[in-house]
């Protein structure tokens, strides 16, 4: 045969004897992964124990850490930045400070005719933003000069007209009156042109009584202001940053920190070289002194930024308020 001639060899074999042969090897596989298996899931002597001793450690340190008193645990009230506002009320006697947390009262509103009736629709604080935005905007120089050529210079004590006292005072009534009436109207078209010209929302513009305006730019104050501004010598709504200690809001509070003040002060003018701070107030109050009690801290700080940062005096600082429609010197 072809195979005894190239000297090659052949052995027939059973297949029952290839079975079984390949059978051994796969049971010793197996046998091989069972016993890895195991090895696997079975945990060294006293690992559960190591483990079990780790996280009670964990836990005693926790608990520690848990149980343990914040040191510096005045620091918690004491935030790095502050706002003026927040000040106002830490400047309120006590009764009137539970009060304000305690009870939120709706403002009492007097009786008004229909014709004056429009700011009543926006409440507290929206109609402060309302007036602060009308008093930004408004023209404090060119409205008093315009008032003053109106005068004619009589109010700077010029010449009395000639006739009788009677006569001369019946006069004066009707001017007055035509004047008031004359300003009211212009105040209102004013107004309106801030709104159309979208300076002035038309809620805010709704808010603004003009009748309270008016009474306000009749003040010394407002006076005061016209000619600050003739004179380039008028700001609003100055914004700052005052650095104080920690340790003037609280006497519990570290000195050696330094907490950041912020706010924005409504108007402040230069004067024969000092300033004067104002501050305007649509609280409905009753009493100048409630005005004083809420907004001393508030103004004071104002003036202690305003001499920081211009390095100058602040001689006066007012509040005016549009309610009681007054000036009040603190």
């Amino acid at each position: 045969p072809a195979w005894q001639q190239t000297g090659q060899r052949m052995e027939l074999v059973d297949a029952s004897r290839l079975l079984a042969g390949q059978m051994e090897k796969e049971q010793s596989r197996e046998q091989q992964l069972e016993g890895l298996k195991q090895f696997l899931e079975t945990e060294p002597a006293g690992a559960g124990e190591i483990e079990e001793t780790a996280a009670q450690d964990a836990a005693a340190r926790l608990s520690v850490r848990l149980k343990s008193g914040y040191p510096h645990r005045n620091l918690e009230r004491l935030y790095t930045k502050t706002t003026v506002s927040e000040l106002k009320k830490a400047g309120m006697a006590e009764a009137a400070e539970e009060a304000y947390h305690l009870f939120e009262e709706e403002e009492v509103v007097p009786y008004l005719p229909r014709f004056v009736r429009s700011e009543d629709k926006l409440g507290g604080a929206a109609r402060g933003s309302a007036y602060h935005k009308a008093l930004e905007l408004f023209p404090f120089g060119s409205w008093m000069a315009r008032k003053d050529a109106g005068r004619g210079g009589l109010a700077e004590g010029g010449p009395e007209r000639a006739g009788s006292g009677k006569e001369n005072a019946g006069k004066d009534r009707v001017s007055e009156s035509a004047e008031n009436g004359a300003d009211r109207k212009a105040l209102e078209a004013l107004l309106d042109e801030m709104r159309e010209q979208g300076r002035l929302l038309p809620e805010y513009r709704e808010a603004v009584s003009p009748w309270r305006l008016e009474a306000f730019l009749k003040s010394a104050l407002a006076a005061r202001m016209g000619r600050a501004d003739a004179a380039g010598l008028l700001h609003k709504e100055q914004p700052f940053v005052l650095g104080i200690p920690a340790s003037e809001l609280g006497e519990d509070f570290p000195g050696e920190e330094t907490v950041l003040i912020q706010g924005i002060i409504d108007v402040y003018f230069e004067e024969d070289g000092e300033l004067v701070v104002a501050d305007y107030k649509t609280d409905a109050v009753t009493q100048a002194e409630e005005l004083v009690n809420r907004y001393r801290v508030q103004l004071d700080y104002y003036a202690r930024a305003l001499e920081q940062l211009t390095r100058k005096r602040v001689k006066e600082k007012i509040i005016y308020s549009f309610a009681l429609q007054r000036e009040i010197a603190l």
